[in-house]
């Protein structure tokens, strides 16, 4: 635990327990189409937890390095709304960052950085206080 990550992982097969440090919650349980670490695709991240396979596992690695040099170089379109996704998760990261784990990121707020990084608002980018206030309808 507070070691550097460089890379993201998703779940192909198996179950994972996550055990978040110094959280006293109970541990928390990754299956397939889950993912742990997006952090690090976007932002400097240490992990903040152990994850252990519970079931034998298979996983998907993304290196962040890597992805970062060609979404920068060769990303094109796709490469533009990838940067913007980056900045919408970084801001809210930042803004929640009390409580942030390597699985922390609510999967329904990042549906809504999705939709603004697709659909760039013509107004000014909405803080996370919208998002929440949305969350909670």
């Amino acid at each position: 635990m507070g070691e550097a990550s460089t890379q993201m992982y998703f779940v192909l097969e198996g179950t994972f327990c996550y055990h978040a440090e110094g959280m006293t919650a109970e541990p928390s349980f990754l299956s397939t189409g889950q993912w742990v670490g997006e952090p690090v695709l976007w932002m400097s991240w240490k992990h903040t937890g152990r994850l252990l396979a519970k079931t034998p596992c298979a996983v998907l690695a993304v290196k962040s390095k890597e992805l970062q040099e060609i979404l920068g170089s060769e990303g094109g379109d796709a490469g533009v709304i990838v940067r913007e996704y980056a900045m919408q998760f970084t801001r809210h990261c930042h803004n929640h960052s009390f409580r942030l784990t390597d699985i922390g990121v609510d999967v329904v707020a990042v549906g809504k950085l999705v939709v603004l990084a697709f659909e760039p608002p013509l107004e000014p980018p909405q803080e996370d206080s919208d998002l929440e206030s949305s969350q909670s309808s």
